[in-house]
């Protein structure tokens, strides 16, 4: 029988030495054995080199050791201490590597010993890392952002929004989250004006129903003291690998005072059209009043003109006082008519600060 364990300890002994695994076996940190692929993880040329040391102790970083000693003394009173865990290894040339350690108690030469199976897992690490300080950056971004950002779930309810939510919207993360933007509308909770109708909001519905991504769907809220304030939302569809729909992650903004602005400037642009309709009508009132002056006036002008130049030039000759006189009396005439004309064109000033002309 003892012959029989003989053989199978050898046999134990060679698989585990041809293993690509990493493999040490310690009594009390005292190595016993370990194999090539476990030397090489730690950099060292052979399992000799390892076999050498008085404990295992050094191959731990120094921030482990107390660590390491607790779980090595628990596991030798036969206390609970894990079975799987994590340390920083340290490498013959005194770099690091992350390990992850497989443990437990065996028999080895008919003493109590402890079982070491290791695997290196620095590229995971190195993962997780960089997956945590892109969630710190994300978090830092989101809560120093001027904008706001936000995530709604596969049935379209809110399930997050960062920190700036409520500063920039006037309205607490609470009262949104958990619910969709229908039950709101639903209830009543939906404001429209000039930048938002009810078609726009339906369009706005339809999209997220559709799964369709938006850009700045803006509309106003109103705040529980009456002001109102605007907001811009974009949003993007998410879908897992096998398509399936998850949600929306999205940004928001408080454009209140941009949308001011331009409210501001259509009512402008409204004045100036109404501005320069009326500077038209007055032009063409103008235009019509020269055109009715020049031919009220150019009759009698036209008689003065003429009789005086008849009556200057003597094309009579001298001798026709009767008809001289008759002449004189057709020019007062028709300088009566031109009086009466200036009277019928008499005006007043109006809202555009020029006169007017009354036809009476």
């Amino acid at each position: 029988m003892t012959n029989m364990r003989s053989v199978e300890d050898q046999r134990f002994r060679k698989v585990m030495e041809k293993a690509a695994q990493g493999f040490l076996i310690h009594q009390g940190f005292k190595p016993v054995f370990v194999n090539q692929a476990y030397a090489d993880l730690f950099g060292y040329p052979d399992p000799e080199a390892i076999l050498e040391m008085d404990s295992i102790i050094q191959l731990f970083g120094p921030e482990d050791h107390s660590r390491m000693l607790q779980y090595r003394d628990k596991r030798t009173r036969g206390e609970d201490v894990p079975e799987t865990y994590e340390y920083q290894g340290l490498r013959m040339d005194g770099s690091r590597v992350w390990m992850e350690n497989f443990v437990s108690i065996i028999d080895w030469g008919g003493e109590q010993a402890i079982f070491n199976a290791a695997m290196d897992i620095s590229a995971r690490k190195k993962t997780e890392e960089l997956l945590r300080e892109s969630e710190r950056r994300f978090r830092d971004y989101a809560e120093s952002a001027t904008d706001w950002l936000w995530e709604m779930d596969e049935n379209l309810r809110w399930i997050y929004f960062s920190g700036r939510f409520g500063e920039s919207t006037g309205s607490a993360p609470e009262r949104f989250l958990g619910r969709t933007r229908r039950e709101f509308i639903e209830q009543g909770d939906m404001v429209y004006g000039p930048m938002t109708s009810r078609a726009d909001w339906d369009r706005h519905l339809a999209d997220m129903d559709a799964h369709r991504p938006f850009r700045n769907f803006c509309h106003p809220r109103m705040l529980p003291d009456g002001q109102i304030r605007y907001v811009s939302l974009s949003g993007k569809p998410v879908w897992d690998d096998d398509g399936k729909f998850k949600g929306y992650r999205g940004t928001g903004a408080n454009v209140t005072d941009q949308v001011v602005a331009e409210l501001g400037l259509r009512q402008r642009e409204v004045e100036l059209r109404l501005h320069r309709d009326r500077a038209e009508e007055a032009n063409l009132e103008k235009s019509k009043f020269l055109a009715n002056v020049s031919h009220e006036l150019r009759t009698p002008l036209n008689a003065i003109i003429g009789f005086s130049d008849i009556m200057s030039n003597a094309l009579l000759g001298s001798q026709d006082p009767d008809r001289y006189r008759e002449y004189a009396t057709n020019i007062h005439d028709s300088a009566g008519q031109f009086t009466e004309a200036d009277h019928r064109y008499s005006g007043y000033y109006d809202h555009t600060g020029w006169r007017t002309p009354v036809f009476q």
